[in-house]
């Protein structure tokens, strides 16, 4: 076998195959900087809007692409970015509470939008006005804009229009005393047994924390350690649901989602978030009318209605290439356009005033009535506590509702169980 001859290159080959060697690592460097994973929990037809507006970004942006992936419930998102954190693997951008934000924030593991705000690709004075004011305060730490909002609901009254008719009711109850005769009216005997409940309750915070907002209690004081939990206006909230469930006898305790309860005709109303506006329409069909109504007020007492939903952070864990591209993602994520095909897809509340004046969404609430009485609730939002020992705490609540309304121990004993065991909580921190 003859040798091999040595390949002379020339200077200038040289060059050039270095050149090209180059471009390649290069395009390879760039290929994996602008690769965006997005964590989520959002299953059905909202991962389909999802994936539709990533799939629109990525036709805007050749050069990033963005992988949103569904991580099960909040629950297991939360876990999940605990686990990413500790091996240092976190995705680009996430779904996040704020009490999670507030533990992510002091370990420095966010990029805050703000930083963002003034670059090429940020956000006017009247873009930043633009996003709703309750949900914009919600999401500034430290005095910046840390996070941007995205899914976010308002709690309203559910109410089957048909009962109410039948029943002789004029319109939904507007205050806490014309909720419980109205459930009363709707409660439906038959054989000795309850056919239909006027009302129902979920045994979580939520329930508490509807009517306590309304009453205008709070959980924590202005320093956020003082708890209010055994206040007076706790007191009334947690009795008035127990009282309709054991006392007046016409409302039942359901941990499952009430849309099916709802649409079956085994209950007349119930307070629940407007996201479950798709889940009562598939539920309802066309068996029967229904409508949404403002919860019930207290006289003398200013609305405050409680929204939940979360917000969308950028991890610290990008290089400073792909932070800009989460941040382009999170930007086209919530601006007007893709929030209003959000809201109108999921039910969720617009997160811009800009929203409510697109031709879309005018069209939309004029076919959606129920959807509007939501929207009209945005300048009365006020949200849970956003502290980092929160999500215990809130555990710890729920633990003290559900035996209430349970039968389990009477309303004093719950609030005072929740006072000391939020306290050992707060003690921990």
């Amino acid at each position: 076998m003859l040798p091999h001859k040595p390949i002379r290159l020339s200077m200038k080959m040289l060059i050039s195959l270095l050149l090209i060697a180059s471009v390649m690592l290069f395009a390879c460097t760039k290929k994996e900087e602008a690769l965006i994973s997005f964590w989520h929990s959002m299953a059905d037809e909202q991962a389909v809007a999802i994936n539709e507006m990533a799939q629109a970004f990525e036709r805007l942006h050749p050069d990033i692409t963005v992988r949103p992936i569904y991580q099960g419930s909040y629950d297991q998102l939360h876990q999940k970015l605990i686990a990413a954190i500790t091996s240092r693997t976190m995705p680009a951008v996430a779904q996040m509470y704020e009490s999670w934000t507030s533990q992510f924030v002091s370990r420095n593991l966010l990029v805050p939008v703000q930083d963002f705000f003034d670059g090429p690709d940020g956000l006017t004075r009247e873009d930043i006005d633009d996003i709703v004011k309750a949900f914009r305060e919600n999401n500034i730490w430290n005095d910046r804009m840390v996070t941007m909002p995205f899914n976010k609901s308002a709690y309203v009254l559910y109410v089957n229009s048909d009962m109410l008719e039948r029943a002789g009711i004029e319109h939904a109850p507007r205050t806490w005393e014309e909720l419980r005769e109205a459930a009363k009216k709707l409660t439906v005997h038959k054989d000795n047994r309850i056919e239909v409940y006027g009302f129902a309750i979920r045994p979580f915070i939520e329930s508490l924390t509807t009517l306590l907002y309304m009453n205008g209690g709070h959980y924590l004081g202005p320093d956020r350690k003082t708890l209010l939990l055994n206040s007076q206006e706790a007191h009334e909230a947690l009795q008035l649901l127990v009282d309709l469930v054991h006392k007046d006898k016409v409302a039942y305790v359901e941990s499952d989602y009430l849309s099916n309860a709802f649409g079956s005709g085994r209950i007349a109303m119930y307070i629940g978030s407007s996201a479950s506006f798709p889940y009562n329409k598939e539920a309802v069909g066309d068996k029967f009318r229904w409508q949404v109504a403002p919860l019930s007020v207290v006289p003398g007492k200013e609305p405050r209605v409680l929204f939940q939903g979360t917000n969308v952070g950028i991890f610290t864990r990008p290089s400073p290439e792909q932070a800009q591209a989460a941040w382009k993602f999170v930007k086209f994520l919530t601006n007007s356009e893709n929030a209003t095909k959000w809201a109108i897809a999921t039910g969720y509340l617009p997160i811009r005033y800009s929203v409510l004046k697109t031709p879309e969404m005018k069209a939309y609430l004029e076919k959606n009535p129920n959807y509007q009485i939501a929207t009209s609730q945005l300048d009365y939002g006020i949200f849970e506590p956003r502290e980092v020992y929160w999500e215990s705490m809130r555990l710890v609540i729920t633990d003290q509702v559900e035996s209430a309304l349970n039968g389990r121990q009477s309303v004093d004993k719950a609030l005072q169980k929740a006072v000391e065991k939020s306290k050992f909580v707060l003690e921990m921190q």
